[in-house]
């Protein structure tokens, strides 16, 4: 399946928060971003970790924590303001 054919998917079902840098150097970066299912109270916590070799993508994994709680309650951002 084509990347543009995946992140429409995607996009059809979750909000996605901005990434937010966790660490980052020159070989290494990993991320956190939180989800939300569009059409449930289904959300989740990811961290991304990248690794690079000369400017080149070696490897990626992805965490993927289900929560129970909402994460945007308490705080100064709303799913409205990412979804698409």
């Amino acid at each position: 399946m084509p990347i543009k054919a995946v992140v429409s998917t995607v996009r059809d079902l979750i909000i996605a928060t901005t990434p937010r840098v966790l660490f980052e150097d020159e070989d290494f970066l990993r991320i956190h971003r939180y989800n939300k299912h569009k059409d449930a109270d289904i959300f989740a916590s990811n961290t991304t970790s990248i690794t690079y070799k000369d400017g080149k993508i070696i490897t990626q994994e992805s965490v993927i924590e289900e929560l129970d709680y909402d994460p945007s309650a308490g705080q100064d951002w709303n799913w409205k303001d990412y979804e698409w």
